[in-house]
């Protein structure tokens, strides 16, 4: 699948962010909706958390627990301003 998307954007020189919050940040926000909606089993953040990120990391990485949905969006601005280049899908992560 990944290889897939990795020859889809190749053309387009995508920026790969990385969403990674700690697994105990993954836990309580999982605690926290599991209080209110209570619709999946308990457990899943850390059943999957290295399914998730079993692709490796993209150009930027951002650990969510450290700002706001705007905070993060922000050093994804910054990131492209400062006109790093792109590995995105075509890193050695995403080639598995």
């Amino acid at each position: 699948m990944v290889r897939g998307a990795a020859r889809l954007w190749q053309p387009f020189l995508p920026l790969l962010v990385t969403l990674r919050p700690p697994l105990e940040v993954s836990e309580q926000w999982e605690a926290e909706r599991e209080a209110t909606q209570a619709k999946r089993p308990p457990g899943l953040a850390r059943l999957l958390y290295g399914a998730v990120h079993a692709h490796g990391e993209g150009d930027l990485v951002i650990d969510t627990s450290q700002g706001s949905p705007d905070e993060c969006a922000q050093r994804v601005m910054a990131w492209m301003q400062q006109g790093d280049a792109c590995r995105g899908l075509r890193s050695d992560a995403a080639q598995s």
